[in-house]
């Protein structure tokens, strides 16, 4: 269900277009209740969507309005009323909004006592499978060569291969000591 300020917006935004564009259907209260269902879903007040409708006509509109035609056009207008202030403004006004996020962010972390240090997901191995051949006896890659299975290359190493190298053994190719 629509608020009754949508409502009103949407009542008064299409009479607007009614008003500007003689073709366009006088609204029945189904409409009135979808365009209001769009208007909710945004902050704009209603004189913001007013100007929009006016901005939408003036620009030589097309076709008739639909909903998402009058919010893109307030969106364009606010848009290019933000950007016309002092650049001093407009970065009052992202500290302000940093500041607010910031705020937020300490209170989620302290929220889920995010305290604790993160840990990491990679950490370099202390052994190179590579620098002792394979034992697994379907492979017997050399030192330097990647692991096989099926003679085709692996993108890993065989676990014998891995335990082999953090023993620091150099295994003989034949791969048993």
């Amino acid at each position: 269900m629509s608020s009754r300020r949508a409502i009103e917006s949407a009542k008064q935004v299409l009479a607007l277009c009614s008003a500007t564009d003689p073709w366009f259907p006088k609204p029945s209260q189904a409409t009135v209740l979808a365009w209001a269902e769009h208007i909710d879903r945004t902050n704009f007040a209603r004189d913001e969507l007013l100007e929009a409708v006016r901005t939408f006509y003036s620009a030589g509109g097309d076709c008739r309005p639909r909903p998402g035609d009058i919010i893109n056009a307030a969106k364009s207008t606010r848009n290019d009323r933000f950007m016309r202030q002092p650049l001093e403004a407009i970065y009052a006004h992202r500290d302000a909004i940093d500041e607010r996020l910031a705020g937020r962010i300490e209170e989620t972390a302290d929220t889920l006592s995010l305290d604790r240090a993160i840990e990491t997901k990679y950490r370099r191995p202390d052994m190179n499978p590579l620098t002792v051949p394979c034992p697994y006896d379907g492979c017997r890659a050399i030192p330097g060569k990647r692991c096989t299975s099926a003679r085709q290359p692996m993108n890993g190493y065989h676990p014998t291969r891995i335990d082999a190298a953090k023993a620091g053994r150099h295994l003989p190719p034949g791969g048993t000591a």
